[in-house]
């Protein structure tokens, strides 16, 4: 539970470092779906103000739903945008929160498709917290719980 208290505060800390950096640009809110990445199918909301947002998104996994937040770096224009961000993901299975949690680092590009709408891939390195909690003798490396999660999402803005 602390670990999930520690991971939290530092999302906050990354997303608050990242206000500074914001323009002087209106909030948006944007609603959007995913395919494949943390999950089969997923849907998210996200609030971006300038070149920073933060977003929740929950999809459904074989058996499990996953839920995940993370702080999202936005760099160039609002029609062609390029993004990094640092997040925590987490799997929900019988009502329970079972699995490791992954550290994740979504790395992006939006472009704008239409008015107030915009698609992107998205390459999503996670780590598992696994290696870094538990010291196992179970002679894994730590490049065996690093999962690069490929997807693809649609967001309209609000």
């Amino acid at each position: 539970m602390r670990l999930a208290g520690l991971t939290f505060m530092m999302i906050i800390l990354a997303v608050s470092s990242f206000q500074g950096m914001a323009r002087a640009d209106d909030p948006v809110m944007r609603l959007g779906i995913s395919v494949a990445g943390k999950h089969i199918m997923g849907i998210y909301i996200e609030r971006r103000e300038g070149d920073t947002g933060i977003r929740a998104q929950a999809g459904y996994m074989i058996h499990a739903v996953c839920l995940s937040v993370s702080g999202v770096r936005y760099f160039g224009d609002r029609e062609h945008s390029p993004f990094v961000g640092f997040g925590i993901i987490r799997h929900f299975r019988n009502m329970r929160l079972e699995g490791g949690s992954l550290l994740s680092i979504p790395i992006g590009y939006d472009f704008k498709i239409a008015d107030r709408q915009y698609l992107g891939p998205e390459l999503i390195p996670a780590i598992s917290f696994t290696p870094l909690t538990k010291l196992s003798g179970n002679g894994r490396r730590f490049s065996e719980y690093l999962l690069p999660l490929v997807s693809m999402s649609y967001k309209y803005n609000l």
